[in-house]
């Protein structure tokens, strides 16, 4: 892959290059080339049969798209609901960019990791995802039911066994 350049990365946030202004979001130009990490959780993965190189990290409320075509083992080690701290170059994305232009139109940031290093999973998701709590409620429901069942039909075995030793009485 290519080589990024290796300097230390600058603790932020995305509040800080996302800012508001008159209740209109901006982003700061400035953080554009800046190498900076941002701490938050793994929201969307890409799909590795579609060869998807870039996945999403959610932090102060913000969904940034992390690009990892230089690393090649990200996927392995990162699945969503991960808590992770990741660094690298931050892109400031612009509509339509003029080399004399004061003041770009900026649409997005990309976060642009330079190697395996520049992620760290902090945390493991939990184990109780919604979808392994609804097969746990499904199958103490279903053995429920079962007792249910299976009681309701001992009822009726005891019931005419009682009935047959009275006629035999």
């Amino acid at each position: 892959g290519p080589i990024l350049p290796r300097e230390p990365p600058r603790d932020t946030s995305p509040t800080e290059i996302f800012k508001s202004q008159n209740g209109r979001t901006v982003i700061d130009p400035k953080y554009h080339g800046v190498t900076v990490r941002l701490r938050g959780s793994v929201v969307d993965m890409p799909n590795p049969l579609r060869g998807g190189r870039k996945f999403a990290i959610r932090s102060d409320g913000v969904t940034v798209p992390v690009d990892f075509s230089a690393c090649s083992r990200v996927p392995e080690r990162l699945k969503a609901g991960c808590s992770a701290t990741v660094s690298g170059i931050c892109l400031v994305e612009t509509k339509n960019w003029r080399a004399y232009s004061g003041f770009p139109h900026t649409t997005g940031i990309t976060l642009l990791v330079r190697d395996e290093n520049d992620i760290v999973v902090t945390a493991r998701p939990p184990w109780w995802t919604p979808a392994r709590l609804l097969i746990a409620l499904s199958s103490l429901l279903c053995a429920v039911i079962a007792l249910f069942i299976w009681n309701r039909i001992l009822n009726r075995l005891v019931s005419r066994r009682t009935q047959t030793l009275v006629k035999e009485r």
